[in-house]
């Protein structure tokens, strides 16, 4: 064996030790894969100002339905006539999914002071023990003005855009982004309902279905707000139609079979074309409802997308929930190796004088 076969020998000794090292340091991980992480806190149907109506005895909240009602994670107080903070007790029920209502044992009192403990949710997948109970207080007022459904609600509809934006997807990622034909539609209420819009529930309702779609799988949208409630508030919504083409294209853009699913399991939008559009403002409770007018949209990728303009995305990253996507890029380690790799497994050319 001559000089070169020597140092290559060498060099290839400690080349099976550093591909041992590398399996190590380059251990294969499992990408897109989606873990969500709720802070769990109560969102309080309140009007302006912590307001709530007259004649709504009940304060209304939502949260995941999974938490418990138990009446040792509140505290009701309310301000006497001497204008002190008494305990007041309370009635505690559920209207539906996820939305709860506390009952003060004197709803004619004007002014109430709410105190509600809840859990962080999703930690366990991060290897995190047990999380002590956090708490939301709130001072809550109740208003001289009644609900008053007589005045008619509007749609306001803009312009449609061509333009990318995230939706959720179950592929192992939280979300993924699509192109997509869209249209924003907000409610128009009256003067009377107005102050009292964040104590309402808005729900937007396409070809008689109810539209709920999720940026992501990780987003948790409380009972009567959209995908926009957080940047935007209550009673803003995006309807679109995802574009041909586009990855992950259901096999019938025609029949959408997930479309309006209120658990969120996949969205490729409505189908292209025309389609009625309805919001329905209620109290938590139900006992008030009133119906937007319809508004007829129209969606389609052909039209208007040479002259597209980019779609905000639907929120800012959620407070209430973490998407955390594992798909990071190679690490130092594994480019380090395959360098030393390919230099050690380079043969050298052998000078002419050489001897075997």
């Amino acid at each position: 064996m001559g000089y070169d076969g020597v140092m290559r020998g060498r060099a290839l000794s400690w080349v099976g030790p550093l591909v041992a090292f590398g399996a190590v340091v380059v251990a294969p991980t499992v990408t897109s894969a989606c873990s969500c992480i709720s802070n769990g806190r109560p969102v309080l149907y309140v009007g302006a100002g912590n307001r709530l109506p007259a004649g709504e005895g009940g304060i209304a909240w939502y949260e995941d339905e999974s938490a418990e009602l138990d009446p040792a994670r509140f505290r009701l107080e309310s301000m006497d006539e001497e204008g002190n903070w008494v305990e007041d007790t309370f009635t505690l029920r559920e209207h539906s999914p996820g939305v709860r209502e506390m009952t003060p044992a004197h709803p004619l009192r004007t002014r109430f002071r709410v105190s509600m403990r809840y859990s962080t949710r999703g930690l366990e997948r991060w290897g995190a023990g047990p999380q002590e109970p956090l708490s939301v207080v709130e001072e809550i007022e109740r208003s001289d003005v009644a609900l008053d459904g007589s005045a008619p609600i509007g749609l306001r509809v803009g312009a449609q855009r061509v333009s990318k934006l995230s939706v959720l997807t179950l592929s192992g990622s939280c979300s993924r982004r699509i192109r997509a034909a869209s249209v924003r539609i907000k409610a128009k209420l009256p003067p009377a309902l107005d102050p009292f819009l964040g104590y309402l529930l808005v729900e937007t309702y396409v070809d008689g279905r109810l539209w709920r779609p999720r940026a992501s799988l990780c987003e948790d949208l409380p009972r009567g707000r959209s995908w926009l409630s957080k940047a935007k508030g209550p009673g803003v919504d995006v309807i679109f139609s995802q574009c041909p083409g586009e990855l992950g294209e259901p096999p019938s853009m025609t029949s959408a079979p997930l479309f309006g699913d209120p658990d969120g399991t996949s969205f490729h939008g409505v189908a292209p074309g025309d389609h009625h559009v309805q919001m329905i403002v209620s109290s938590p409770d139900g006992r008030f409802q009133v119906t937007s007018e319809a508004v007829r949209v129209h969606l389609s990728c052909d039209r208007g997308s040479t002259r597209s303009t980019p779609l905000p995305p639907p929120h800012p990253p959620a407070a209430r929930g973490r998407c955390a996507i594992d798909d990071s890029p190679m690490p130092a380690g594994a480019s380090l190796l395959a360098v030393l790799l390919a230099v050690t497994a380079r043969p050298r050319r052998r000078g002419r004088g050489s001897s075997r």
